[in-house]
């Protein structure tokens, strides 16, 4: 390990619960869409949609369904909404 820490990516879940750091506070939920020519999609948490971007998913692309392990944060360009990152 460095000296500067690294942030886990979304990591799909297969059937368990996906090991993360103990200072991760880890969400899961299932993308509910994803538009692969824009790089970005939403998730679906706890009855909200949560937004994505490619950028915050590892290199890999959601796929619409697949369950992701990811940690939440307000979204600071659309106000009110939910961003998903690592």
């Amino acid at each position: 390990f460095g000296s500067s820490p690294t942030r886990p990516k979304l990591e799909p879940i297969h059937g368990g619960l996906v090991r993360r750091p103990p200072c991760t506070m880890a969400a899961q939920g299932t993308v509910k869409s994803y538009n692969a020519s824009k790089g970005w999609g939403f998730l679906e948490y706890e009855g909200q949609d949560v937004f994505v971007h490619v950028k915050d998913c590892g290199g890999a692309a959601p796929s619409p369904g697949d369950a992701l392990t990811f940690d939440i944060e307000q979204d600071p360009v659309r106000g009110g909404q939910m961003k998903a990152i690592n």
